[in-house]
């Protein structure tokens, strides 16, 4: 995490409440308002894990975003809630729609906030463009982004990138299977960006004076798919390879996956476009995947 501070004395008051704390995303943020001075609220499904966190009784809270009822108790005294909830966009074999575990469970936070007086709800949303617009992932995410922007209460949407943490697939295959997939030709860009940078922006955007509105932010370096599916070998001491997957065949095996697990179609279709499309957000981060890669254990 980054040392610089930039939170004064007044903000380290502020009660923030993190919605999915827990989570990859979520905990960078939890982490990041620490480092800031700021002693955060966290809900999550999990109070084993909250517990884990080192939260007490007072500050803890386990609530699921889908049952609105659980949510009460958290939200009293709240000036700022950032919201990490959301599913996986690249994880196969859930069984919850993205217009579930995404959008109605952020509308229940959103609710819970509005009731509550909370002044600012800070959002973790995701980078697109018109054609990523267009898959199920992303369009829930603009639907909540514009439910948020008519509740009336001030409002940050933060917009990354592909997060590091989503590369570890490739490195797990490096590793096993001495190769890692390309979905097409490989040649489309993105600059993914660390969770750390990420939940730099989110602190940054709920302890603003002003409200922000929407941060697009990717990290420093603009790559092709294929040279990440390569850096995932960095480290290990093997030849970096890859194995194409051609698009259509990948869209050909998505129509059937719909009929009995529309949940992985969703995954596929989102996996697909993003793999096969540039998508370049403003370098506002700092670390770099090739250092990520290689920090993970060989």
């Amino acid at each position: 995490m980054t040392s610089e501070r930039y939170i004064g004395e007044t903000e380290k008051n502020l009660s923030v409440l993190v919605a999915g704390v827990t989570g990859r995303a979520g905990l960078s943020i939890f982490l990041e308002l620490l480092e800031q001075g700021i002693q955060p609220r966290g809900i999550s499904r999990s109070m084993a894990r909250l517990r884990a966190l080192g939260l007490s009784e007072e500050t803890a809270f386990e609530a699921d975003a889908l049952m609105p009822e659980t949510l009460v108790p958290a939200f009293e005294g709240v000036d700022v809630v950032i919201s990490a909830v959301g599913i996986d966009p690249m994880k196969f074999g859930g069984r919850t729609r993205f217009a579930v575990g995404d959008l109605q469970a952020n509308r229940n936070l959103l609710a819970a906030a509005k009731r509550a007086g909370v002044r600012r709800f800070v959002y973790l949303s995701v980078f697109g463009n018109v054609e990523l617009d267009k898959t199920a992932y992303v369009r829930t995410h603009r639907e909540f982004e514009r439910e948020l922007g008519a509740s009336g209460l001030e409002t940050g949407i933060v917009r990354p990138t592909g997060f590091f943490s989503s590369m570890l697939a490739f490195r797990e295959m490096a590793i096993k299977r001495g190769r890692t997939p390309v979905i097409g030709n490989g040649k489309s860009k993105s600059n993914p960006v660390h969770e750390a940078d990420v939940a730099e922006a989110c602190v940054r955007a709920a302890v603003s004076p002003v409200p922000v509105g929407v941060i697009e932010i990717g990290g420093p370096d603009v790559l092709t798919r294929r040279e990440i599916a390569e850096l995932a070998f960095t480290g290990t001491g093997k030849k970096p390879k890859t194995m194409r997957a051609p698009k259509l065949l990948w869209s050909a095996v998505r129509l059937p996956t719909l009929l009995v697990a529309p949940h992985s179609a969703e995954v596929m279709q989102f996996a697909a476009a993003v793999s096969t499309m540039d998508a370049v957000a403003p370098k506002i981060g700092t670390r770099r995947l090739v250092d990520y890669f290689a920090d993970l254990p060989k």
